[in-house]
């Protein structure tokens, strides 16, 4: 996951558009997580039409997930939550 500022990207804008080619890339003001730069491609990804179904199941069968994958959206979401200086409640169980 890259992230930079916005004065890196307003000074570094061809150099973090390769970057997002690959990856998404945060952009911060403050502090804060304000924009994500991603290629047209995986905008396009993410954007096609779907069913309810579709959007609901994500692939997946209920509960399904295996622990890798549950490990690595928790570790790319406390990343995310450190970069932004957010106070966001962790609800732990």
């Amino acid at each position: 996951m890259a992230v930079v500022t916005s004065k890196e990207f307003n000074q570094r804008a061809s150099e973090v558009l390769k970057i997002a080619e690959a990856e998404p890339v945060y952009i911060t003001k403050w502090g804060k997580v304000v924009s994500v730069l991603t290629s047209y491609a995986h905008y396009q990804a993410q954007s096609k039409p779907q069913t309810l179904a579709e959007a609901f199941s994500s692939g997946h069968p209920a509960g399904s997930l295996t622990n890798d994958v549950e490990q690595d959206l928790e570790t790319a979401l406390k990343e995310v939550r450190n970069q932004s200086q957010m106070n966001v409640p962790d609800f732990v169980e």
